[in-house]
């Protein structure tokens, strides 16, 4: 009884050392960039002459960004304060959509403080480096408790960082979409 009265204390330490070494300790610069450029990056873009004619153009010179989309999709913005946007491109009927979050971000790297204030799951799966809009970015799998499993694309651009979510059986959707993205002229 006594062995594992002391096997159960060192071990409930040891696991609150660790407690504290992850969540105060400070770790080396190169564990603390979530993404990071190991391979070369994938690109989403797609030729002007590719994107079907019929697409419409959305267009946020605040951003720097615009892209092509399908005309089925209405889209919306909602102002989240403090120079954040949501801007959801949707058809409810044909059970498509993406949402995409835009807020200032002056770092040059996303952190892993950074993913775990914007994902809670903390779900980071299949990373894959990828460029959109002109930059490295990354998208990967991950979750959420209102939509379950999602994609994303993570990106900066602009001084602004750029988190498109989508249902992970529309990732190819999402894709689609944000390989016609281009840099639009700052407001």
């Amino acid at each position: 009884m006594a062995l594992r009265t002391i096997i159960i204390a060192t071990l409930g330490a040891g696991i609150l050392v660790g407690a504290w070494f992850f969540t105060k300790g400070e770790l080396p610069p190169s564990e603390e960039l979530l993404f990071t450029a190991t391979t070369t990056p994938t690109s989403l873009a797609t030729s002007s002459s590719a994107i079907p004619a019929h697409w419409k153009k959305y267009q946020n010179a605040h951003y720097g960004i615009a892209l092509h989309h399908p005309p089925n999709l209405t889209i919306k913005e909602f102002n989240e304060g403090g120079g954040a946007m949501t801007i959801t491109f949707q058809d409810p009927a044909a059970g498509e959509g993406l949402q995409l979050f835009v807020t200032p971000y002056t770092e040059q790297v996303v952190t892993r403080e950074r993913f775990a204030r914007d994902v809670p799951s903390g779900v980071l799966q299949s990373p894959r480096n990828v460029l959109v809009c002109g930059v490295s970015g990354t998208t990967f799998e991950s979750a959420d408790a209102f939509l379950g499993e999602t994609q994303e694309v993570w990106f900066i651009h602009n001084g602004f960082l750029f988190e498109a979510t989508t249902l992970r059986l529309l990732k190819d959707f999402q894709e689609r979409i944000l390989s016609t993205c281009t840099e639009s002229p700052a407001s």
